[in-house]
């Protein structure tokens, strides 16, 4: 391997600091080249800051809080599901899904609680049978970001 490339560089680097008026091996150099690099740092870091801190609202979503019935829990059987979102979000666009031991469920139109654009609420067309239960969600929130998710719930016999 041969060293050329490495002189060359090196060679092309001191002719740089040669160039601005700079001794690449005095202290000094070191010392305020060592003094900028750390207040670039800085500055970058801040400014990082600032914009993650500035931007947060933007990459808000409607992430589901809460559900009625419980993700995971044995209940009686529903006349509703009721999921509860970080945000609030448009019923006409939010869609969910309920399927069990027979298959898909009729569901009718979801809207949202009076007052409060974060909860909605789904009526369950029919009475449900005993079994396992799986609710798939797609929400568009008032800030049409799209969020989705499932989880599952039992009715007890």
């Amino acid at each position: 391997m041969s060293l050329l490339p490495i002189r060359l560089a090196a060679g092309a680097l001191a002719g740089a600091f040669v160039a601005i008026g700079a001794n690449p091996f005095s202290k000094h150099a070191n010392a305020h080249r060592s003094q900028t690099m750390t207040r670039t740092r800085v500055t970058a870091i801040a400014a990082s800051l600032a914009f993650i801190c500035a931007t947060t609202d933007a990459f808000a979503h409607a992430q589901l809080e809460k559900a009625t019935p419980a993700v995971g829990g044995t209940v009686s059987p529903p006349s509703e599901i009721r999921l509860e979102f970080s945000e609030g979000v448009e019923p006409k666009f939010t869609k969910v899904t309920l399927t069990g031991p027979g298959g898909v469920v009729p569901l009718g139109a979801g809207n949202t609680e009076s007052g409060n654009q974060a909860v909605l609420i789904v009526p369950i067309s029919k009475p449900l049978p005993a079994g396992a239960y799986k609710v798939h969600w797609q929400a568009v929130s008032v800030d049409t970001h799209h969020t989705q998710g499932t989880f599952e719930f039992t009715v007890k016999p």
